[in-house]
């Protein structure tokens, strides 16, 4: 049964993110939407610290795709909490999904901040993620 944990804004009602592990594929699946406060952000980047370590435990490495197509543009705090490239390793593995091409060309700029070998890229096309993420696999 996959671990899921999600959080639900107390301020705003949204549920503010959701993190799934897939067992079968040990896939990290992330959805992240609504206006984020510093504490979300500490709390979601603890969260998926916490899983992405026992996914890198069992699997050996991580594989995480992430929606962001319903998430508005954020503070620069909360931007720089959880864009969360210390939780990645070399041979990790991270698709972001976003809502347009501009998105896109911004996220590869902080994309290219991750940490040497840990295979990250931006896609449009939630299959297109997909597919990438578990090219190799």
């Amino acid at each position: 049964m996959p671990a899921t944990i999600t959080a639900d804004g107390a301020e705003t009602g949204v549920q503010q993110y959701t993190i799934t592990l897939d067992e079968g594929s040990g896939t990290i699946r992330v959805t992240m939407r609504s206006f984020w406060t510093v504490e979300i952000s500490r709390r979601f980047i603890a969260e998926l610290g916490s899983l992405m370590n026992s996914s890198r435990a069992r699997f050996g490495r991580v594989k995480v795709v992430s929606d962001i197509t319903t998430m508005p543009i954020q503070s620069q705090e909360v931007f720089e909490i959880v864009s969360g490239e210390s939780l990645y390793r070399a041979g990790d593995r991270l698709a972001i999904v976003l809502d347009s091409a501009l998105a896109k060309i911004a996220a590869r700029r902080v994309l290219d901040g991750f940490p040497e070998g840990v295979q990250r890229e931006a896609f449009i096309s939630p299959r297109a993620a997909e597919t990438w993420l578990q090219a190799y696999s």
